[in-house]
């Protein structure tokens, strides 16, 4: 698929084993030639506003980042986005026109299924996929990197790889962690 404001987006939570790890690297590898500047952050919330409108989000991650307790809800309404509400907040403000979710077998969806679904069937386009062959012929316009050190102990050193790859074949960098979290951010 051509780059039609398809964004990537990989939480290195995703990674669970050496082996995903690899499959992740040559990836990156390959979709990163087509792109001019990566984003990193620690956290997903501060990728909301690189976000540009109608886009498709392809989004690697161990969680689906939909929100998952009442009070991110009542957050949304205040402005407020966090980790585990961003892809909520970008469907509320209908800047996603799709999603696709790259996640383990084991990334929880069907806790509150009925309720996930709800929110995903807003968009024009929803898909779930397990590994990444699945979006082995996707373009991007740009790429989103998330460390979620809280949430796995192979983050860090994942997203460390990620960092010096994207050194190594001399695209920029941006570095996200800075912004606030407040109100500002969901536009």
């Amino acid at each position: 698929m051509e780059k039609n404001n398809f964004i990537l987006s990989i939480d290195c939570d995703w990674v669970i084993n050496p082996d995903q790890h690899k499959k992740l690297l040559s990836y990156f590898i390959k979709k990163i030639k087509d792109v001019e500047e990566v984003y990193f952050s620690n956290d997903h919330q501060h990728h909301y506003n690189q976000i540009p409108l109608n886009s498709v989000l392809i989004n690697i991650d161990d969680h689906h980042d939909l929100g998952y307790k009442d009070y991110q809800y009542k957050n949304l309404e205040n402005g407020l986005i966090c980790e585990a509400s961003w892809i909520l907040g970008l469907i509320v403000k209908r800047k996603i026109k799709g999603l696709i979710w790259v996640s383990n077998y084991q990334s929880l969806f069907s806790d509150y299924l009925e309720d996930n679904l709800r929110k995903v069937r807003q968009l024009n386009l929803f898909k779930r996929y397990f590994n990444l062959e699945e979006i082995e012929d996707i373009t991007y316009k740009k790429i989103l990197v998330c460390q979620s050190y809280d949430f796995s102990i192979n983050s860090s050193y994942v997203y460390n790889s990620l960092i010096a790859l994207t050194e190594a074949l001399h695209k920029k960098i941006i570095y996200l962690d800075d912004l606030p979290n407040n109100r500002t951010l969901l536009q």
